[in-house]
């Protein structure tokens, strides 16, 4: 069973990956420090840029003034720079976020998640660069823009209280460690790597008891694939699953 929620859901830009490589149209490059030949991360203030939401009007009348121009909204966030071992920047996430990636990395070390895994992992520094490297290769495989977005949003935290409040959901059935909600019991996530940071794998073949949410990216194939009565006709069909679906606004 799904339930569709409101389209007019405010979506957050996910704490993992909330910077924008863009700004007032121009390219904006992550820095890069002197290479150290370590894995490192670099805590540091950055100007980040939001965008604010165009106005859905009608179409205006040839005697109507033009609309207003909307500029972005700049504003400053403190951020954790990753690097690898050259002084490469592949990307930046909050250290909220740098925290839950150690905490996860190593709870999963515990549960024996990380044996059989090739290559070995060698470190949670070692792994932190490769999260941000797979996101952007995701990324590479759409030319649509709002899919290349779709991968920097998450549902807000009071969205998520309010399904296991309301709805009791228990895990999240599409995410990654750069963006899954800590509250859940289980996440899932697409990539095998990622089950070094506790992620359960493969969301479309795994069996599923109770209630769930999925967030896909905003790609019509995808969005199918979990909203397709033929999920509930899989040969997991006698256990009681219900899932709460958020389409893009």
């Amino acid at each position: 069973m799904s339930c569709g929620m409101a389209a007019t859901l405010s979506f957050a830009e996910t704490t993992a990956f909330a910077v924008r490589k863009k700004q007032w149209g121009l390219e904006t490059r992550f820095p890069s420090i002197q290479p150290t030949g370590s894995f490192e991360f670099w805590i540091r203030n950055e100007d980040l840029v939001k965008y604010k939401p165009k106005p859905t009007n009608e179409q205006p009348s040839l005697h109507s003034d033009p609309p207003p121009l909307i500029l972005p909204e700049i504003y400053s966030l403190r951020v954790a720079c990753i690097y690898s071992t050259d002084g490469k920047c592949h990307g930046m996430m909050t250290p909220e976020r740098l925290n839950i990636l150690h905490t996860a990395f190593h709870t999963a070390k515990l549960r024996g998640l990380h044996n059989n895994k090739t290559p070995t992992p060698k470190s949670f520094a070692s792994e932190r660069p490769g999260l941000l490297s797979r996101k952007t290769k995701l990324e590479r495989k759409y030319h649509s823009k709002k899919i290349k977005d779709s991968y920097s949003r998450a549902l807000p935290n009071h969205v998520h209280t309010a399904l296991q409040k309301w709805a009791l959901v228990t895990q999240e059935t599409m995410a990654s460690p750069l963006d899954f909600n800590t509250s859940y019991s289980h996440y899932w996530s697409a990539d095998s790597r990622d089950a070094l940071f506790g992620a359960h794998l493969d969301s479309l073949s795994s069996q599923f008891t109770g209630f769930s949410v999925c967030h896909p990216i905003y790609d019509e194939h995808t969005m199918n694939s979990f909203l397709t009565p033929g999920l509930l006709e899989s040969p997991y069909h006698s256990s009681l699953e219900y899932s709460c679906t958020a389409p893009p606004p």
